[in-house]
């Protein structure tokens, strides 16, 4: 490549200003309804400061309660083609995951078989 290629910088002048714009404080109490911005929250008392939460006025939404995380493993299982269509069927009826129900009755069922140690 040749060292004297012009630059493509500089071409065009941006089409959109700054200049107006709302400050991040402003547009936050636009949003809010708050008269001062809300103040970040920690990770530690990120579940404390959910129940407290309080959101604007403008909205019907509300905090969901935060779950504890548990760590979870793939597996993969070959299970009839009619079994995973009803499994489908009922957690999509049920608006639950397929995977909670599977869970549910995998822990339901080991307790029938005898546990080691």
């Amino acid at each position: 490549m040749p060292a004297s290629r012009p630059s493509l910088m500089g071409l065009k002048k941006p089409l959109v200003s700054a200049k107006g714009a709302a400050t991040a404080g402003e547009l936050e109490k636009n949003i809010v309804g708050g008269s001062e911005p809300a103040a970040p929250i920690a990770a530690a008392g990120a579940a404390a400061a959910l129940e407290k939460t309080v959101l604007g006025p403008r909205t019907r939404l509300t905090p969901k309660a935060v779950k504890a995380k548990v760590a979870t493993s793939l597996l993969a299982v070959r299970v009839p083609l009619e079994l995973h269509e009803r499994l489908r069927a009922v957690a999509a009826h049920n608006r639950v995951n397929m995977s909670d129900i599977v869970v549910e009755a995998i822990e339901g069922h080991l307790e029938a078989f005898p546990q080691p140690g």
